[in-house]
């Protein structure tokens, strides 16, 4: 077992009983990365829960004061310690079922054994581990999703916006002919230019957007020439297709 790949472990160790509390941290004594903090009841377990960061809870069943039930049923109803597994200490296969829909995690029973005390725990340690990353993956992807949501919804609102500018752009552009019109006396074949030179381009086979654009161009070009010139610049040979 890799325990490096895990990461530093706080295991916080409930039991009544003195010397079992002592067995088990010499057990774990040996993995470097685990430190273990003792509690004699379901009290002094949620004391130190709220008050230092525990990775895993041994829990035993027997214990005067708070019992290993009510301990296990108030760590679980705080959502705040739904990341830490609880393994319980017990051999009684009718309390692993209650226990089991209380949201306990694993069982072990006693006397301990090194190899089977290592290999729950780290089963249980590395499954959290794993399921951290997927809900970080997941996040992100979540994350992701809402950004392309917004990003696509303000495209949205975008082109909304697009099309008044559009609009406001051809209304300006009519205005400013008709202001060059009265100015100069002309009649309104400059729009008739524009008009069909985007019909032309629409007839080669360009798109609506590019067909505005040569509209847009061909207005705006002719409109330079009538303030430069102060007149109407020569008629467009239009070839036929």
């Amino acid at each position: 077992m890799k325990w490096n790949s895990l990461g530093d472990i706080n295991i916080l160790i409930v039991d009544d009983d003195r010397f079992n509390r002592q067995l088990i941290i010499s057990l774990l004594d040996k993995i470097a990365t685990i430190k273990t903090f003792e509690a004699n009841d379901g009290f002094e377990a949620l004391d130190v829960l709220e008050n230092g960061s525990i990775d895993l809870v041994l829990l035993d069943l027997h214990m005067p004061k708070k019992d290993g039930y009510e301990t296990l049923k108030e760590i679980k109803a705080d959502s705040k310690y739904d990341s830490i597994p609880i393994i319980i200490v017990t051999t009684d296969e009718d309390e692993m079922k209650k226990l089991y829909d209380l949201g306990a995690d694993d069982f072990i029973s006693k006397p301990f054994k090194l190899a089977e005390l290592n290999t729950r725990i780290f089963a249980q340690l590395e499954r959290q581990m794993y399921l951290k990353k997927y809900n970080e993956l997941y996040a992100k992807k979540v994350t992701s999703k809402r950004v392309i949501n917004k990003i696509v919804s303000s495209e949205k609102d975008r082109g909304y916006n697009q099309a008044e500018i559009t609009s406001f752009q051809k209304k300006s552009l009519s205005m400013l002919m008709k202001m060059l019109y009265e100015r100069y006396g002309i009649d309104d074949s400059l729009d008739v230019v524009a008009i069909l030179a985007k019909a032309l381009s629409l007839k080669i086979g360009y798109d609506e957007e590019q067909a505005d654009d040569i509209y847009y161009a061909t207005t705006i070009r002719y409109i330079g020439m009538l303030s430069l010139n102060h007149k109407f610049p020569p008629p467009i040979k239009v070839r036929t297709i």
